[in-house]
């Protein structure tokens, strides 16, 4: 029936383009079908077919239109508003399992005011309505942790995720290797592929954690999977991201047992090992040279009030706070933009987007509902680390504190870039949060046997 529909699709799509000429809509109503058939038969395939088109969407161009957007608004988002009706509506079935969850509803129902705040403050109406739609993207928390239940599942959920962002580390990876060719300073360095640092970087976290905890052949298989990812959130240059991991990885020792204390730091040195290799053995020549970028970008990390990029973002917060303090509880709108003089290109400099996700969600949305959605990472967070306290050592535990860790590295981030509200965060926030729900679902019915 899968392929029936899928043939279905691919036909309708085909004749539909060359009929109406319109290369976007055809295709949209074809997916359209082929999710309301996922749905229906099993929701668990119409997730798996999310996951394995994120890679498309994550490595797309954010300001062109192009096939990543009507997977994501139609497969994802549409699909996603879709489940909510059979599954809330149709089946009334329960749908939060704490206060966060409720609060999360709340949050996403208090957007639909946003309209009209940012009509009323003049926003572009089309961006709003493109950027709004993305943001509701993390919602998908509540379909994965509601469809995948059992140990079986979870671990069907894991390979799942791991086989995507394999695919999408490989890709990163050859796109830098073939970029990083005419590389002559840091700077350039770091525009190549500064994208999904987060993902990335979370993935890290608990693909390490998983690591320790599996034996054998699949240890092995899980180290060799990790080398490029660690490569591709080495050529970021993101200092912030690099801190993040770091005090996550110190964060998760705690957390492990004695025996495997010293485990990890072995794990992330030969690692780190595996990765200088790699990176004379693909870029030969320029080899030296890219490394000697990697150790003064390290070593400046220390004299970062001398940096000119972050002296501009702070100057690009304070014209920011003062728009908050314009409309500081109803906020100003989602495709608010602010204007400020931007030294670096020494001209007037104009955009909807804040390098400070703390500063940004509450230009948007006003200071009330800025600590509604904090709070409900601050919940689940907090909830990591109690469940940690409890849990068996197990595959759940480590998953959990990878998670754990990988909120240590976003909160971190967030302040000196918006990471919670980019594409990659906006569908890590929906993981991250199932993954916490799933797992603590998990050790719970351990702990009570």
């Amino acid at each position: 029936m899968i392929f029936i529909s899928i043939l279905a699709f691919s036909v309708i799509s085909f004749f539909g383009t060359i009929i109406i000429g319109n290369v976007f809509l055809f295709p949209a109503i074809g997916l359209g079908l082929l999710i309301a058939f996922l749905i229906a038969k099993n929701p668990k395939y119409w997730l798996y077919t999310v996951f394995i088109t994120s890679p498309i969407y994550l490595v797309s161009n954010e300001a062109d239109f192009d096939v990543s957007d009507i997977i994501s608004a139609v497969l994802w988002i549409g699909g996603l508003f879709m489940w909510l009706f059979y599954h809330v509506l149709i089946h009334r079935k329960k749908l939060v399992d704490d206060i966060a969850d409720w609060f999360f509803i709340f949050f996403y129902l208090a957007l639909i005011l946003n309209s009209l705040i940012g009509f009323l403050n003049d926003n572009d109406m089309e961006s709003w309505i493109r950027t709004s739609a993305r943001f509701t993207i993390p919602l998908l928390y509540f379909p994965i942790k509601d469809v995948f239940r059992t140990k079986k599942e979870f671990k069907e959920l894991l390979k799942v995720l791991l086989i995507s962002f394999f695919a999408l580390s490989l890709y990163m990876l050859y796109l830098s290797a073939v970029m990083v060719q005419d590389v002559k300073n840091a700077w350039e360095l770091g525009a190549l592929l500064r994208l999904n640092q987060g993902l990335i970087g979370v993935s890290i976290l608990t693909i390490t954690a998983v690591v320790l905890y599996n034996k054998g052949l699949s240890k092995l298989t899980l180290a060799i999977m990790l080398v490029p990812f660690v490569l591709v959130f080495m050529v970021s240059l993101s200092r912030i991201f690099w801190i993040g991991l770091i005090v996550g990885i110190f964060y998760s020792i705690f957390f492990l047992p004695k025996s495997q204390r010293k485990v990890i730091f072995i794990a992330f040195a030969t690692i780190f090992i595996t990765a200088i290799v790699a990176v004379f053995l693909f870029l030969g020549d320029k080899a030296s040279f890219i490394l000697s970028l990697y150790l003064d970008r390290f070593t400046s990390i220390g004299n970062f009030m001398e940096d000119q990029s972050f002296l501009v973002r702070f100057d690009e917060y304070v014209y920011a706070i003062r728009d908050i303090m314009q409309y500081p509880f109803a906020g100003n709108g989602f495709a608010h933009k602010i204007s400020y003089y931007n030294k670096l290109v020494s001209r007037n400099w104009v955009t909807s987007n804040v390098h400070n996700g703390y500063i940004l969600i509450t230009l948007r949305f006003g200071i009330p509902l800025a600590i509604m959605y904090y709070s409900v990472l601050i919940y689940k967070f907090t909830k990591t680390i109690n469940f940690l306290h409890i849990a068996k050592y197990s595959l759940e535990k480590m998953v959990l504190l990878g998670i754990s860790g990988g909120f240590i590295l976003m909160f971190i981030s967030n302040f000196l870039t918006a990471s919670f509200m980019t594409r990659d965060g906006d569908l890590l926030l929906g993981i991250m949060l199932a993954l916490t729900t799933i797992s603590t679902r998990l050790i719970k019915e351990d702990v009570s046997k």
